[in-house]
């Protein structure tokens, strides 16, 4: 999060090497301490089926969450080479660009607990996602920007892509934080057991389809950039937020429907209960038979 702001201003400061050579000093710095201060772990051998990955992807909804995680990290990496061109027209020095990188990352740090602490309370976390979506969808049409919303190409002001990307920090908080909570959850539904190695499994695919956003942000935002312009490539990619936002949707109606459509078949289930038990208590003779009677005699006498 600190990196933009901390590049530049050493940047400014002793020029292209100096943030490295900070950088790499100041690692060789911490191995040290961390050899000493990290605790020893001693390991425990858990024995994975080979198929737990395989239930936990041969599911519509974990598609679509992982689809969601890789659009939040498209949206992140798609700016680190395409917003500093965009922001040339204004002549800002490194320190004040590396600030301007450094504000989506601090909205997100500041808005991620927020977002916890909601989702917690809620019984449907992919609300959250949706309504990331819908939010980095907003950021990234007016951080160009798009001309689909009545803008020329050539306007272009600091505060609105300010705004912009302080909306977008907002929606990536809503989509990453938990999204890891809903893939655990999604896991142990699948009939994964609640232990180290499924959290090892569900870490891996929430990384893998991070790591993926990352690696096709750059590559497409450079390519849409130097073809069809900043503006437009901004709007393309909020485009693939809309598409994840709509597979969010459609799969929770799919959900609600599939749901009512069980408690609808449990209430006939319990009626016809109800019915076979009344009937069988209707043939339950009142009368008490002669055997029954002779018998309660002899208990008396």
């Amino acid at each position: 999060m600190l990196g933009p702001a901390i590049g530049g201003a050493l940047y400014d400061a002793g020029g292209f090497k100096l943030p490295f050579f900070v950088l790499g000093g100041f690692m060789l710095f911490t191995l040290p301490i961390n050899c000493c201060i990290l605790p020893t772990q001693s390991d425990e051998i858990i024995d994975t089926k080979p198929d737990s990955l395989s239930k936990l992807m041969l599911s519509a909804e974990t598609i679509f969450i992982c689809m969601a995680i890789m659009v939040a990290a498209l949206v992140w990496s798609a700016l680190d080479p395409t917003l500093e061109p965009h922001l040339r027209v204004f002549d800002l020095d490194p320190t004040m660009v590396g600030l301007i990188f450094l504000l989506m990352a601090a909205v997100y740090a500041m808005c991620s607990p927020v977002c916890g602490i909601i989702g917690d309370k809620m019984k449907d976390v992919r609300i959250l996602l949706i309504l990331g979506d819908l939010l980095c969808i907003v950021g990234l049409l007016f951080v160009g920007p798009s001309p689909l919303i009545g803008f020329s190409i050539e306007f272009n002001t600091l505060w609105m892509n300010l705004v912009s990307l302080a909306i977008l920090g907002i929606g990536n908080s809503l989509i990453v934080t938990p999204s890891f909570d809903v893939l655990n959850r999604k896991a142990l539904e699948r009939g994964l057991e609640d232990n180290t190695a499924t959290y090892g499994i569900v870490a891996g695919v929430w990384s893998s389809s991070y790591a993926l956003g990352e690696f096709i942000g750059p590559i497409f935002a450079g390519w849409m950039r130097d073809t069809k312009g900043f503006e437009w490539c901004m709007t393309y990619i909020a485009f693939v937020c809309g598409a994840s936002a709509v597979s969010l949707i459609s799969l929770m109606l799919f959900d609600c429907k599939n749901k009512k459509h069980s408690l609808h078949n449990n209430d006939i289930h319990q009626q016809k209960r109800k019915h076979h038990t009344s009937i069988s208590n209707e043939r339950t003779p009142l009368l008490k038979t002669k055997n029954e009677i002779l018998n309660k005699t002899c208990e008396q006498v």
